[in-house]
């Protein structure tokens, strides 16, 4: 948790607005039943645009994209970020995966076996101790 705090107040100073729409993106999408977020394949431009933002937040090692046949639906042009974590993880043995029609991105630990909730902890907790300058609009961000 560390790691993301001190991710995210460096990132704020330098790009608010890069922040302001990661949670309000978060917010627009955060399901109870699930430990990351996840999207249609339709949106899968605006599910690479969100990775791009929030990637370096948590640990490199912990980001697991989750879905079905991945590799074989991403495109390496469009979703360049999205692939590479695909195809590393298509290699990794212990990484679930799923047969779902839409596209997951969470935090797991290969080591505990399981998805970690600190995805989802720790961006509700940015979300109610951000600044007060900082609004969110999750409206804004279409679902």
């Amino acid at each position: 948790m560390i790691h993301f705090f001190e991710k995210i107040q460096n990132l704020f100073k330098k790009h608010p607005d890069q922040i302001k729409a990661v949670l309000e993106i978060f917010l627009s999408r955060v399901t109870a039943s699930h430990t990351g977020i996840h999207y249609r394949w339709g949106k899968i431009d605006q599910f690479e645009s969100f990775y791009s933002m929030i990637k370096g937040l948590f640990p490199r090692q912990f980001w697991h994209l989750l879905g079905k046949n991945l590799v074989k639906s991403l495109d390496t042009k469009k979703q360049p970020l999205l692939m590479k974590l695909a195809q590393l993880h298509s290699k990794t043995e212990g990484y679930p995966t799923t047969q779902e029609d839409y596209v997951r991105l969470q935090l797991y630990s290969i080591k505990d076996g399981r998805a970690l909730a600190a995805f989802k902890f720790c961006l509700h907790l940015a979300c109610i101790g951000r600044p007060q300058t900082l609004e969110l609009d999750p409206q804004k961000s279409e679902p």
